[in-house]
């Protein structure tokens, strides 16, 4: 509740007692004026009458005064009721105002929030601003905002603030970026938004001003739209450098963009001859004449310390008058109005082939900004300059050639006849001599592969030789050891010992000649001489031939056989395929863990059969898998480094299946197992 309701309340608490005593004011007057000519009327008795007027009086006086004591008992029931509801009125308002100036206090420094009348005059502020600004209060509440320390700067920006007050107290909503004053010789741009503030009746009674400082964004914003600029003239400046045919229009186009980047009233080009300790200006620029212009040959010493600039470092002078130079070059420096100066070394493939020089008419001008855009537009034009220069000797050199050949032409045309044989006969023996090396590097490419495969075949060998040596000494010693046991004549050994031993050299033999067997092989296959028997047969009778030793090769294993007797006939060599069955299972026992299934798979598909050895051992590596059917070769890791083998068993098998018209390949994946295939043309 606010102070116009209190009032309201107060007036309808008296307005009610007014209205009751004007109709009994009204009612009494007829009363009065009435009532004397009623009685005269019904009483004729003068001494009754008068009783009666005189009753009729005491009455109206008790009736009147009972009205009046009721009338004033409750006017000032209404007026105390008006009174409190008034003091809570403003003990709310107190709040409200509090709650507001709390809440404008709490928003902090670093925006502003205020109360204006509609004229102007600032009742509130929140204080973090006014403290920031070191202002008090009283320095600006109950004064027109125009005239605080803010805005009485610049009576542009007053007149800007009052058109913005005027505007929102219409309710129009008014923002706009402004600058304002915040300390001595420090300005700040803010966000600045006024708009009206209405009460429940939509009257506006006062106008709410707010800003945020935008200093920061405003800056970024200006450095993004410098930085976009400084790209626009970078790239137009790359666009006429890439247009420009020559040395001296690549350097005129670069003065003309560095200039837009890096305000300066002298630049110039200068390319470098070491050797004679002089350089040339291939481009100048100037605001007003200059000494030393395009085409101007210098001295080196004009540009200061070359070793500095061999580097890649920056020659800064800041101010000409601290140079320890000869006067001659500080007089010429002095008359051309340069007062400070930058070089900016052109460095192309690692060499110092000039300089970027700009001048100004004031010490110390250069920015670490300005000189690192000079950095970035020496860079490009360096290279740039480098690629013209090699362009216009090679341009120089065609000219050199072309004039030649118009001399030659003469004598050319001359022997014609004579050349054009002579053409002939050396376009001859080019393509002799490009044939014959064509050829030359055709049989060093052969010969370089022939010895590639001699290494390989040598080292295979040597492996293989050291692994036959091996795999015949463990046999023959221990042959050896027991044949000897046995001979001794120094111990007797019982029959069942005896019969061990033999046993043993038994087995060591059967070892021995299935190792010679495989050489043999090995040596038939190669030779082609190997013997193949060839007869109709089935392939479950070269499994019931075999079956036994395939069960003793997998005594550990699950060792499953699937294979159909329906499978068309073969016409192949019975012992030699049983061999590479045997050989395939072998292998699978070999490397796969114990307790592990090896499974053997036949089927007829397109006039083939294909026979598949499947175990679950540790897979072949893809790159081993290409070179696993070639002799001698053994897959180098630690499983097969312990297992004992020659490297021949499956380039054997490879060797009897090829002699059969037939296929071996195999499919593995690491830590997958490993598959055999061996497809067989079937019978006709």
């Amino acid at each position: 509740m606010n102070n116009t309701s209190s009032l309201q309340t107060l007036s309808e608490g008296l307005h009610t007692p007014l209205k009751i005593a004007a109709a009994y004011a009204l009612i009494g007057g007829l009363w009065i004026l009435f009532s004397d000519r009623l009685l005269a009327l019904l009483v004729s008795d003068p001494e009754t009458l008068a009783r009666l007027q005189t009753f009729k009086g005491w009455l109206y006086v008790i009736i009147t005064a009972c009205l009046l004591y009721v009338l004033v008992r409750r006017s000032i029931a209404n007026i105390q009721r008006s009174e409190q509801a008034l003091r809570e009125s403003e003990e709310t308002l107190r709040k409200s105002e509090e709650h507001l100036r709390n809440v404008i206090d709490g928003l902090g420094p670093h925006m502003f929030v205020g109360v204006m009348t509609l004229d102007g005059t600032l009742i509130e502020a929140n204080r973090p601003v006014l403290e920031m600004a070191g202002l008090k209060p009283e320095d600006v509440l109950g004064k027109p905002f125009e005239e605080t320390y803010w805005w009485s700067y610049s009576e542009p920006v007053k007149q800007q603030l009052r058109d913005a007050i005027r505007q929102a107290a219409r309710g129009e909503i008014c923002r706009y970026d402004a600058v304002v004053r915040v300390g001595e010789d420090r300005f700040i741009t803010i966000d600045f938004c006024l708009r009206s503030l209405v009460d429940e009746t939509g009257r506006i009674v006062n106008l709410i001003p707010s800003a945020v400082d935008i200093t920061e964004r405003k800056r970024a914003e200006e450095s993004l739209h410098e930085y976009t600029e400084r790209l626009q003239i970078l790239r137009e400046m790359d666009q006429a450098i890439l247009e420009a045919q020559s040395s001296e229009a690549i350097a005129q186009a670069a003065l003309q963009r560095i200039r837009q980047l890096v305000p300066c009233p002298r630049a110039s080009v200068a390319v470098f001859d070491l050797e004679a300790h002089k350089a040339t200006v291939l481009a100048a620029h100037a605001n007003g004449k200059t000494i030393v212009g395009a085409g101007a040959r210098v001295s080196l010493e004009v540009f200061g310390d070359i070793e500095l600039l061999r580097q890649g470092k920056v020659h800064v002078v800041e101010d000409i008058l601290t140079l320890s130079r000869p006067s001659s070059v500080i007089q010429a420096l002095r008359a051309d109005k340069v007062r400070s100066y930058i070089n900016v070394p052109l460095v192309a493939q690692g060499e110092l082939i000039g300089t970027l020089n700009l001048g100004a008419e004031e010490p110390n001008t250069f920015t670490e900004e300005q000189i690192e855009i000079a950095r970035e537009v020496a860079a490009a034009l360096a290279i740039a300059i480098e690629n013209a220069r090699l362009y216009e000797q090679e341009q120089r050199h065609a000219e050199e050639l072309e004039q030649k050949v118009k001399e030659r032409t003469t004598e050319l045309e001359a022997a014609n006849q004579e050349l054009r044989a002579a053409n002939i006969a050396m376009l001859n023996l080019l393509e002799d001599l490009n044939a014959a090396k064509r050829e030359l590097e055709e049989r060093a490419h052969l010969l370089e592969e022939a010895m590639q495969r001699a290494q390989e075949a040598d080292r295979l060998k040597t492996a293989f030789l050291a692994t036959v040596s091996h795999e015949l000494r463990t046999p023959l010693a221990s042959i050896k050891g027991f044949a000897s046991t046995l001979l001794a004549d120094d111990v007797t050994w019982d029959a069942e010992s005896q019969r061990d031993f033999i046993e043993t050299i038994d087995h060591e033999a059967d070892r021995l000649t299935e190792l010679i067997g495989q050489l043999l092989d090995m040596s038939r296959l190669e030779s082609g001489t190997l013997r193949i028997d060839r007869e109709p047969c089935h392939l479950t009778d070269i499994l019931a031939r075999t079956e036994d030793r395939l069960r003793a090769l997998t005594a550990q294993y699950r060792l499953v056989l699937e294979v159909s007797p329906e499978l068309p006939a073969l016409n192949v060599d019975p012992d030699r395929i049983g061999n590479v069955l045997t050989n395939l299972v072998e292998n699978a026992a070999k490397f796969a863990p114990p307790g592990t299934k090896i499974t053997v798979t036949a089927w007829a598909e397109d006039g083939y059969v294909v026979v598949s050895v499947a175990d679950e051992g540790p897979g072949i590596a893809p790159e081993d898998q290409e070179r696993l059917f070639e002799r001698f070769y053994r897959v180098d890791n630690e499983l097969t480094r312990s297992k004992s083998g020659t490297g021949l068993g499956l380039a054997i098998c490879k060797g009897l299946v090829e002699a059969h018209g037939g296929r071996i390949w195999v499919e593995s994946e690491p830590g997958q197992g490993a598959t055999f295939f061996v497809s067989l043309p079937a019978a006709r």
